[in-house]
């Protein structure tokens, strides 16, 4: 399983990329390609954050997977993250000439944030389906943009200090040790959806109402009933205020509920997801 990576687009001096892992061609249905887009508080991250064992499932089942990055925040803007990734897709649709072929969008915390908000207001022909793992939706969502009781158990991290995080220059990846105390300060203090809009821009264009909810295609939506960084009842309330939407649950488990690929809910889950990406 070799994938190919690709610059599909600069910002500034910085490279954005992607790679693509094509699905097992001995499959006899082609099963409908993922663009896959990462989490990490839109502030860390990487496209490499998904465990090889979850990619293997899916290009085995058929599916190529093209995996994401993105600029980063707060270097970036939230309007620029979404304007890169549609060029992303676009560019890899007409690299691997699908243009006119079903695709699918698959996020996990942030990232489905993102795949949400794509596949209502930013893709045109729209994704056939959208896998949503522990993500959100709606930015006026009182619990992220009040101080987090869970990050406020850590000790207040001065401003000065999470300045010292922060780069020049935009960044297209980052691992979590090197910038999770910008994302924990934000949350300890609730300013985290401030931080996400910047001076220009609304709550309520970066977030979906009943229209834009009831517009979305068939969604997969996978929340931890013991989530402490986003309640799972934001993933119940997709589920519930969207049509077609398949919901699971898993118990006591953290946020990131798959990172251990040996988990025995995390397989179940990925083995529920390939069955109802084979009934789309």
């Amino acid at each position: 399983m070799t994938p190919e990576h690709l610059t599909y687009t600069h910002i500034g001096k910085t490279p954005i990329e992607l790679s693509i892992y094509l699905g097992n061609k001995s499959n006899q249905q082609k099963k409908p390609t993922i663009y896959y887009i990462h989490g990490g508080g839109l502030i860390y991250g990487s496209r490499h954050d998904l465990p090889k064992e979850y990619i293997e499932l899916l290009t085995s089942n058929g599916s190529d997977v093209v995996m994401l990055d993105y600029p980063l925040l707060p270097e970036s803007t939230l309007d620029i993250i979404l304007n890169t990734l549609t060029s992303g897709i676009e560019f890899a649709r007409h690299y691997l000439h699908q243009e006119n072929q079903p695709y699918l969008l698959f996020g996990r915390s942030a990232g489905a944030y993102l795949s949400v908000l794509l596949s209502s207001k930013y893709l045109t022909p729209k994704p056939i389906g959208v896998v949503s793992f522990y993500g959100y939706f709606d930015l006026s969502e009182m619990s992220l943009q009040q101080p987090s009781q869970h990050y406020n158990q850590y000790g207040l991290l001065p401003d000065m200090l999470v300045q010292n995080f922060i780069q020049k220059d935009i960044l297209a990846n980052a691992p979590i040790e090197q910038r999770f105390p910008i994302y924990l300060s934000y949350r300890q203090r609730g300013t985290w959806v401030k931080q996400l809009l910047a001076p220009n821009l609304t709550l309520e264009d970066y977030s979906l109402d009943e229209d834009a909810l009831a517009s979305l295609p068939k969604l997969f939506i996978a929340a931890s009933d013991t989530d402490q960084d986003v309640d799972i009842s934001i993933s119940k309330s997709l589920y519930e205020q969207t049509n077609h939407s398949t919901f699971v649950t898993v118990h006591d488990l953290s946020h990131d509920f798959d990172k251990n690929p040996k988990d025995s809910q995390a397989i179940q889950v990925y083995q529920d997801l390939k069955t109802w990406i084979n009934d789309l």
